[in-house]
């Protein structure tokens, strides 16, 4: 009894530390989406929404996915800021390339001196400029007091919609017949079958063995000639 008890106790420890696994791989992804300019393959919006089913079937609690998720979004945002001023300023100030020259830079200034507060927060809810206008925002030199508002408002939103539009949806009865079927398997009716049909027409009751029996519903178990009877009755024109 004292190892079954043991047992037990480590088989709950085991779950408890996979479920804290889950949160922070999840937590993780969600980082690493919006705070590395090039993880922009990384799952976002279709993750949140999966999330947001899992929920719904209370495999994951929601207080704890939005709290850790929102924060998770608004830290790799910050990160993002961060790696555009140490990386990105540095790449283009004072250069005369192509591409990487100090009137790119200088374009940069002044579209989030105009519209910054407007794209950080908008920029969530497109992919590719998720991970990139925090990036630029840094490289112009956009202040931490006027950028943190809006990413705090931007990736709890983000992270808000997302996940409850999947609650939303995983809690629609459509939803939860859809996943008992897959599940479980779709129950098919039998239809009955008659032993005659237009290519084998019914045996007259004469050649019917002793005791075969018609494969149809409430048919009586008696002689073969009270089969034929009953038969021809149930069918309109068989017996013509």
């Amino acid at each position: 009894m004292h190892f079954i008890h043991q047992l037990a106790e480590l088989t709950v420890n085991i779950n408890q530390h996979l479920t804290v696994l889950v949160y922070g791989l999840v937590a993780l992804i969600i980082f690493c989406e919006v705070g590395l300019v090039v993880a922009h393959f990384l799952p976002g919006d279709s993750m949140l929404f999966a999330i947001g089913t899992l929920c719904a079937s209370e495999a994951m609690d929601l207080a704890t996915v939005l709290i850790l998720l929102s924060i998770a979004a608004i830290l790799g945002d910050n990160f993002n800021r961060l790696m555009g001023i140490w990386v990105g300023h540095k790449a283009f100030a004072g250069r005369n390339g192509r591409f990487f020259n100090q009137k790119n830079l200088d374009r940069a200034h002044y579209f989030f001196e105009k519209y910054g507060a407007k794209a950080v927060t908008v920029c969530r809810f497109f992919p590719l400029l998720r991970n990139g206008i925090p990036f630029v925002a840094g490289m112009a030199e956009m202040r931490l007091r006027v950028f943190f508002p809006y990413s705090v408002l931007g990736g709890t939103g983000w992270v808000v919609v997302c996940v409850l539009a999947g609650y939303f949806f995983g809690n629609l009865d459509l939803f939860s017949n859809l996943s008992d079927l897959r599940l479980h398997g779709s129950p098919v009716p039998e239809a009955p079958q008659l032993s005659g049909n237009a290519a084998h027409p019914p045996v007259a009751p004469h050649h019917l063995p002793p005791g075969n029996m018609l494969s149809y519903p409430s048919c009586p178990q008696t002689r073969p000639e009270a089969v034929w009877g009953w038969y021809t009755s149930m069918t309109p024109g068989s017996g013509r």
